[in-house]
């Protein structure tokens, strides 16, 4: 730093009585032989726009940064009619005048931060409604932090089921709190529910137990109706739909057992658990097993009795419950109701992904905050049973999306031959032209009966389809005829006719 001597005198004139004369005369004398000093103190007209702005941006999106805000300048035009904050005010140029803003005002709104605390603050302050969503804040000794949130409606909505799935979502929180989740497909209404999330950072069988026992009391006291399982009480929940975490159906049998001590643990999910298929097949081509191994593990559900299974792959499931998720010929479940109910989570997946629009890797707070967004979708359920207008008219039934994921899997197939073919042909030399034109008529045969084959299974669908359809046309004409004939006698016992 070079220090230059400035000879300008400031003479400075103040009245005795500056309540009669309010007024300070500041005399300058001379010549500046340097620069004016940087602009860096910001007008506080200026200011205050700036923090009335950043608080509108904040109260319509959470998660809002300063940078964020410089790269979406609508806002800074729409406020000052400029492109960006520096033509607005010189010192606005320095980007740390905007981060101080942007943390001024969260701290406003969130005195306690967006983490644990600020969600216990903001429940017990009633602030955001979030006491209606956060039925449990718990801490456990072990370090594990629950925060279960539901709707009354969600509550009852979820008494109604026959089957859910389970699942954990990664992406949605930032840190080492993740997102559980509870989810199935409405059929009536073609539309993918949550009904409850959970925010958990242990992921232990004793964190998952705790888990469960919250989310059934919880479930209890808004529905007012106790929780019921099939296999238990004889009506209830049926199936419960996981991936094969071991810790998390650990977790749903030990809270099962607490609920049913005649049972151990192992003994309630052979009743009520089934695991997901894509995550099972996930896992063997993780393993890396060998050929022989891999393919007799894959054949493990299609397996048409208990014997078939317990030959081989005791050895390696030495928990039976494993076995039982995925062959219904080991579970204890009734064949109907594990025929009648999925083998994947895709319904949880899909709900995740959906979740994730709405924002990724959030602070705590605005994760729970943003989750009534998701709660549009209830609203057109009851739109539509209120006003008769669907959410979509397309076929979204269970046997026209498994016509297409075969459809699809076709066209995947013809893909990869494609491919194989074309590297096949660099790599091989060339051919006599009979010996190619036999080879290519082979080919075409090949394709032509295994696209027979994926058509004949579409066909079969469409026809399964078809013949619930009028199964279902058929019980309600017979109702309506039931209807028409209690009518029929009503009149006739009070001599109407």
């Amino acid at each position: 730093i070079i220090e230059r001597k400035c000879n300008v005198q400031f003479i400075k004139f103040i009245p005795y009585d500056l309540a009669a004369c309010p007024y300070i005369a500041l005399v300058c004398i001379g010549t500046h032989n340097h620069l004016p000093p940087p602009p860096e103190r910001t007008p506080v007209g200026i200011k205050d726009e700036l923090q009335a702005m950043i608080q509108n941006i904040i109260a319509s999106d959470d998660s809002v940064t300063s940078r964020s805000i410089i790269a979406g300048n609508s806002s800074i035009k729409a406020t000052f009619d400029k492109d960006t904050l520096s033509e607005v005010h010189a010192s606005l140029n320095n980007v740390d005048k905007l981060r101080s803003l942007v943390a001024k005002c969260y701290k406003n709104m969130h005195p306690y931060g967006q983490g644990n605390l600020g969600v216990m603050y903001s429940v017990q302050c009633k602030k955001f409604d979030m006491h209606n969503y956060v039925r449990r804040i718990e801490q456990f000794e072990d370090g594990q932090t629950l925060i279960l949130c539901m709707l009354d409606f969600q509550a009852k909505a979820l008494q109604n089921l026959k089957c859910f799935q389970i699942d954990l979502t990664f992406k949605r929180v930032h840190g080492d709190i993740n997102e559980f989740e509870i989810n199935s497909y409405d059929e009536t209404h073609k539309l993918i529910l949550s009904y409850c999330r959970i925010y958990t950072n242990i992921f232990t069988a004793d964190a998952y137990q705790r888990l469960f026992t919250q989310l059934f009391e919880v479930v209890e006291n808004l529905s007012e109706i106790p929780v019921k399982f099939y296999h238990i009480d004889g009506t209830g929940w049926e199936c419960i739909l996981g991936d094969l975490d071991a810790g998390q159906a650990k977790g749903l049998g030990l809270a099962l057992a607490k609920r049913d001590p005649s049972k151990n643990w192992e003994e309630h999910l052979t009743y009520i658990f089934k695991s997901c298929l894509v995550h099972f097949n996930r896992n063997l081509i993780a393993k890396k097993f060998d050929n022989e191994v891999y393919l007799l593990a894959k054949s493990i559900p299609t397996k048409s009795s208990a014997e078939e299974v317990y030959g081989y792959w005791t050895q390696y499931y030495h928990q039976p419950y494993v076995l039982a998720s995925l062959n219904k010929h080991i579970s204890n479940m009734e064949n109907e109701i594990w025929d009648h109910h999925g083998n994947n989570t895709n319904v949880a997946e899909a709900a995740h992904t959906q979740a994730n629009h709405q924002g990724k890797q959030l602070k705590l707070i605005t994760a729970i905050m943003r989750q009534t967004a998701l709660m549009k979708d209830f609203k057109t359920a009851e739109i539509n049973d209120k006003f008769g207008v669907p959410y979509t008219r397309r076929d979204k039934s269970e046997i026209k999306r498994k016509a297409k994921a075969m459809t699809r899997k076709d066209t995947n197939k013809r893909s990869q031959k494609v491919t194989s073919n074309k590297e096949l042909k660099k790599k091989v030399p060339l051919q006599d032209a009979s010996t190619s034109e036999i080879t290519s008529k082979a080919k075409r045969s090949i394709i032509d009966i295994n696209e027979s084959d994926s058509e004949r299974e579409i066909s079969k669908l469409e026809i399964e389809e078809r013949k619930m359809k009028l199964a279902e046309r058929r019980k309600a004409q017979a109702e309506i005829e039931k209807l028409e004939l209690e009518n029929l006698k009503l009149r006739k016992e009070l001599n109407l006719d």
